[in-house]
C-alpha cells in the first residue's frame, strides 16, 4: 500500500541541498568569494573586482546549471563573458567575434575559453583541436582553453588534456579559488 504524501513533504532547503551535494568545493568557492583576495605563493594578489575589466572569457557547457555557476564567478573576477552551449555554438561565437574589429586588444576578443569536456554532438577536446586548426591556418588568434570536466582529475588524464591543447583542467563544480590560480598563470 503507498501512501499519499503532502506537497509540503517535497519541499527542499536549499542550503541543505547545496551542502550535501556541492560538498566541500562549494564551501571552498564561497568562503574565498566572500574573503575577495587569493594571496598565491609568489605573494601576488589577485581581488574580485567585478565589471572592472574589458576583457572576455567565453565559457563553453551543455548544462545550464555549470553555464550560471561559472559565469557568476568569472564575473566576480571582472571579466566580461560569453556562453555557448555546445562545441558547433562555440565555434560560431569564434568566428563571429574574429571578425569583428577590436582596437582594444589587437582582435583578440577572448583571453581565455573555459571548455566542457563531455558535451554532446562535438565534446570539447574535438572543438579545441578545430580551434587549434585555426589557429594553425592564421584564421584566428591563440587562446589558453582550460578543460572543465566533472571526472576526477588524474595524472594521465591531466596529460591527455595537454596533448590535445588545453592548457590546464579543473573539475566542476569550479571553485573560485582555482580558477583565480588558472587564470593568473594563463593570462
Amino acid at each position: 500500500r503507498i501512501n499519499a504524501l503532502s506537497r509540503s513533504s517535497f519541499s527542499i532547503n536549499l542550503d541543505q541541498l547545496n551542502r550535501g551535494v556541492l560538498d566541500h568545493r562549494y564551501n571552498q568557492s564561497v568562503s574565498f568569494m566572500r574573503q575577495g583576495t587569493l594571496r598565491t605563493m609568489s605573494n601576488t594578489e589577485i581581488t574580485m573586482t567585478e565589471g572592472s575589466r574589458k576583457e572576455k572569457i567565453l565559457i563553453v557547457d551543455d548544462n545550464p546549471f555549470n553555464l550560471f555557476t561559472a559565469t557568476f564567478i568569472v564575473k566576480k573576477f571582472g571579466f566580461e563573458v560569453d556562453t555557448a552551449g555546445s562545441g558547433q555554438e562555440c565555434l560560431r561565437l569564434l568566428d563571429e567575434e574574429s571578425q569583428k574589429e577590436n582596437s582594444n586588444n589587437n582582435g583578440r576578443v577572448y583571453r581565455m575559453i573555459l571548455m566542457d569536456i563531455q558535451m554532446p554532438t562535438m565534446d570539447g577536446i574535438e572543438t579545441t583541436q578545430r580551434i587549434k586548426e585555426r589557429v594553425l591556418k592564421k584564421e584566428m588568434y591563440e587562446i589558453p582553453v582550460v578543460a572543465l570536466t566533472a571526472k576526477r582529475i588524474d595524472r594521465n588524464e591531466r596529460s591527455l588534456y595537454q596533448e590535445k591543447g588545453l592548457v590546464a583542467a579543473l573539475e566542476k563544480p569550479l571553485v573560485a579559488k582555482e580558477l583565480a590560480q588558472i587564470l593568473k598563470q594563463c593570462l
